[in-house]
């Protein structure tokens, strides 16, 4: 009759939500000026790529 496939999906476990402190943003804001990689800031404070590339749109407001 019929065949049962199974597909497994390696899905990446889903991190903890976390909370950036106004000092913390603009440590990543002024090491990303000096030329490091969001990738290794990313997994430095434990977010995922896009809230650092976030952060970076949102620099006008984070340096009040």
């Amino acid at each position: 009759m019929y065949k049962w496939v199974f597909i497994l999906i390696k899905m990446a476990p889903k991190r903890k939500h976390k909370t950036l402190s106004i000092k913390q943003k603009s440590e990543i804001i002024e090491r990303l000026n000096k030329g490091e990689s969001g990738k290794v800031l990313a997994a430095e404070y434990g977010v995922g790529r896009s809230t650092i590339c976030d952060i970076k749109k949102k620099k006008p407001k984070i340096d009040r």
